[in-house]
């Protein structure tokens, strides 16, 4: 089977399964991305605060799990 696509995580301070762990920031994320060759989602610490910073990075998408998980409180 092919990869078709990565998830790169965690890009801001996160909690869940990446919390503890260090986030990437956005100039690492950005040149991870510009590395990879395929398709990057952003993950990790994604809030509508700050989605907006990931534009220009060529993240291909993000995923906002506690941001998502939150508004159904």
């Amino acid at each position: 089977e092919a990869v078709n696509a990565l998830i790169l995580s965690p890009v801001f301070p996160a909690g869940g399964a990446s919390a503890g762990k260090p986030a990437l920031g956005v100039n690492a994320f950005e040149q991870h991305v510009k590395a990879a060759g395929l398709p990057v989602y952003a993950l990790g610490g994604v809030t509508p605060e700050n989605a907006a910073t990931l534009a220009g990075t060529g993240a291909c998408g993000l995923a906002a799990v506690h941001a998502i998980q939150s508004a159904f409180r």
